[in-house]
């Protein structure tokens, strides 16, 4: 059994995205060992068993800087391995804010790589604010 530490946790103040599923890119690391994080996805070190969390504020309001409103409409963030969905922060359809989140206990492989991407129910323009992505080796 290692005794390696692995973690990470990231952080995004705001995400903008309009289309089909976006990648998330976090604009900071606040935690980060052994560098197996790169904003946009984390490639798993050593096999073994791993912890996810993630949560977001969906934001309906519209934006000083480019005047549009963001979705009312669903929005979830999807935990992925390979590509694969493996569990989802959901926030429901209303208007302002709404928040998800999600937690994922999941067995990995050496060199997996693990990513979140965005979605909305209409494809619509969405704001994402304060969204928070953590994992680390159980």
């Amino acid at each position: 059994m290692s005794d390696k530490k692995y973690a990470f946790t990231a952080r995004q103040s705001e995400h903008k995205a309009d289309g089909g599923r976006t990648t998330v890119t976090y604009c900071e690391t606040i935690l980060e060992c052994k560098e197996c994080w790169d904003k946009t996805c984390y490639t798993v070190p050593e096999s073994g068993i791993y912890h996810f969390s993630l949560s977001f504020v969906r934001d309906q309001q519209q934006s000083a800087d480019d005047g549009k409103f963001g979705s009312a409409d669903d929005t979830s963030i999807d935990i992925f391995v390979n590509d694969k969905p493996k569990a989802t922060a959901y926030a429901g359809e209303s208007s302002g804010r709404q928040t998800g989140t999600v937690s994922v206990t999941l067995e990995l492989k050496k060199c997996d790589v693990v990513t979140t991407k965005d979605w909305n129910v209409k494809a619509a323009f969405r704001r994402l604010r304060l969204c928070y992505f953590t994992g680390f080796k159980i």
